[in-house]
């Protein structure tokens, strides 16, 4: 059986990894305002974004969290108590 994993973590000449099912992960500094974070999230097309402090990754965001941050918990659908 041909492994599909190996060719998409290590990529092939001239072929990103993942193909077109993987979109690159936004990046933001750790001390970027909102604004900030929701603009690189925008423009990667993304609800995610990896915090880094200079060269090293710290964390990841994401857009609920920037969200709530901004406007406060934000509760979906999923969260509200259920009625008999």
């Amino acid at each position: 059986m041909r492994s599909t994993t190996t060719p998409l973590v290590a990529g092939s000449a001239g072929v990103a990894p993942g193909g077109p099912f993987l979109r690159p992960l936004a990046t933001i500094a750790k001390d970027a305002p909102l604004e900030a974070a929701v603009a690189a999230m925008q423009a990667g097309g993304t609800h995610f974004a990896l915090v880094v402090d200079g060269e090293e990754t710290i964390g990841a965001a994401i857009l609920e969290d920037v969200v709530e941050r901004a406007i406060g918990e934000v509760r979906d659908v999923a969260q509200l108590p259920r009625t008999p």
